[in-house]
């Protein structure tokens, strides 16, 4: 009887490699007002964020007459702007961010 042929066998590596898991910072407790706050509005450059954030801006000041907003609007929602982003919420008390379809 003739030698049955072997399974070939293959040998899958992963070309990312081993990564150290990034440091958890935690979620930062809640904000106890926003009036006198800095709030930041994140738009990531889809197309309803700014009529969805404006009205969140209205609402928000309407509410707590002593809050400041700032804006950041990526220039496309596929650029990353890390160094950016960072400035720029760096004095921030709190962000909301929107993704808008």
């Amino acid at each position: 009887m003739p030698d049955q042929a072997q399974e070939p066998c293959y040998a899958v590596l992963n070309p990312i490699g081993e990564r150290e898991a990034p440091k958890y910072f935690g979620i930062n407790s809640r904000l106890d007002t926003l009036d006198g706050k800095t709030i930041g509005l994140f738009d990531n450059a889809k197309r309803e964020c700014p009529f969805v954030l404006g009205k969140i801006e209205k609402l928000l000041q309407e509410r707590f007459p002593a809050i400041k907003i700032s804006w950041f609007r990526k220039g496309t929602y596929k650029e990353v702007m890390w160094d950016a982003e960072k400035e720029w919420a760096k004095d921030l008390d709190g962000v909301i961010g929107m993704c808008g379809d």
